[in-house]
């Protein structure tokens, strides 16, 4: 969504910049400043003074659009940054769900098995306080999914599709 937000914001600064150069007086202004620029016309004295009283005329436009181009190079920036960091955020989602898998082999008292969330990026479980650990393993459903619960036997689970195993 706020990638969208972004796009409109550089669709919008666009659609103004090419508002403001579609102005008679600001295209010939642009288009002379130019080609004297680069060297294919060169002015003779009076041309000269004749397009710095252009210039004049247009530099609230020309102040405007170096305005509004800064603004629109800001947001492609904030965009492609954006883009890159959605891209990264997906290539890792893509990582990490290649394979989850989990395989107990024998199960001895009354045991359950639970789905917790889990951010590879965030503190691992077992660095948190005991007091914590036992609290989120000792809730009844208030965290996770439950995916077995039993006093024997074994249990596989993988990406989803779970039972008993003999």
């Amino acid at each position: 969504a706020r990638l969208a937000q972004i796009a409109g914001v550089v669709n919008y600064h666009k659609a103004e910049l090419a508002q403001l150069c579609a102005r008679p007086e600001v295209r010939r202004y642009l288009e002379i400043a130019g080609k004297v620029r680069s060297g294919e016309m060169s002015l003779t004295p009076a041309q000269n003074a004749q397009l710095r009283q252009m210039g004049q005329v247009v530099a609230p436009d020309l102040q405007k659009i170096g305005e509004v181009s800064n603004a629109r190079k800001a947001a492609e920036a904030e965009q492609a940054e954006g883009q890159a960091l959605l891209a990264r955020f997906e290539a890792q989602r893509a990582e990490r769900a290649v394979s989850t898998r989990l395989h107990i082999g024998h199960l001895d008292g009354d045991t359950q098995v639970r789905r917790l969330p889990y951010d590879p990026d965030g503190a691992c479980f077992y660095h948190l306080a005991p007091r914590e650990i036992k609290l989120r393993l000792r809730l009844r459903g208030a965290e996770g999914t439950r995916l077995h619960a039993g006093a024997g036997g074994s249990y596989e689970w993988q990406d989803g599709a779970a039972g008993p195993t003999s």
